[in-house]
């Protein structure tokens, strides 16, 4: 097996997931918030808007592992690499387990390049929030996390077959819709 592989292993994907329940369950308001407490159902409805950034950074760490190329693709890739074998040690020295591709790479995107066009703004745009004084703390670790999350979990063959056509077809469209159908 070759050293660097950008391929899922079983580590890279037990952090991911570890890492996307770790920051849900920092989020989790409480089942009283669920069951209309005397909050009211404001608290549910701002609870559920506050994972709001999480969700996309994930997607966008999904696009940017299946679809990007470039340094931004190849950041993603050794990102995938270097916390899979941080993973994998974990797993290994941890647990007792050993290290396993979990596949090939799942299911890979095909971007247009008005598809492209819109994982620069979006990288752009994520950078941008990220750095403004007025974000909250908590936005920015759903950001981080759910970008690393995205990455790490977003080559497994089973989350990329539900989830790569989707993406890739909504982000291709946007990027269709922009310059005026002319991706």
């Amino acid at each position: 097996m070759n050293w660097w592989t950008a391929a899922p292993t079983m580590g890279s994907c037990a952090l991911g997931i570890a890492l996307l329940l770790g920051i849900l369950a920092e989020w989790w308001p409480g089942l009283s918030a669920f069951q209309g407490s005397k909050k009211g159902k404001s608290g549910v409805k701002d609870a559920i808007l506050s994972l709001v950034p999480l969700v996309l950074a994930y997607c966008y760490g999904m696009l940017v592992i299946l679809g990007v190329g470039g340094l931004i693709g190849w950041l993603a890739n050794f990102t995938l690499w270097g916390v899979g074998w941080v993973g994998d040690g974990a797993l290994i020295w941890g647990v007792g387990g050993t290290r396993a591709n979990i596949g090939l790479g799942g299911q890979r995107m095909v971007l247009t390049n008005g598809g492209l066009m819109v994982m620069l703004v979006a990288t752009f745009v994520i950078l941008a929030v990220r750095r403004r004084k007025k974000t909250t703390e908590w936005t920015v670790r759903c950001i981080n996390r759910g970008v690393l999350c995205g990455i790490l979990t977003g080559t497994v063959a089973s989350i990329s077959a539900a989830m790569a056509i989707p993406l890739a077809s909504a982000v291709n469209a946007a990027g269709q819709w922009f310059p005026g159908g002319a991706a």
